[in-house]
């Protein structure tokens, strides 16, 4: 008789955050600028985010738009390139 498990192997699970492609909100830890001025450009309604937390939890996790953090950088990248004529 066979002593070998038949039970499935387990998925190994991975820690940390996974960066999906397809993903729409980053998280403030995952954006290349400050905590700071990230919650600046929040409060100006630059960047667009949500609150995801447990029902009746105390605190949460904050994620920002992709959509409108692609936004703010080709409206940044388009005054760059404007300045950059006007200079020339």
């Amino acid at each position: 008789m066979d002593t070998q498990s038949i039970s499935k192997p387990r998925k190994k699970r991975i820690k940390g955050r996974r960066n999906s492609p397809l993903s729409g909100y980053l998280g403030l830890d995952e954006l290349p600028i400050g905590e700071t001025l990230t919650r600046k450009l929040i409060y100006l309604g630059i960047l667009r985010s949500i609150i995801v937390c447990a029902p009746g939890s105390k605190r949460g996790r904050r994620l920002i738009s992709l959509e409108s953090w692609e936004a703010y950088t080709s409206s940044l990248a388009k005054e760059q390139r404007k300045s950059v004529k006007t200079t020339k």
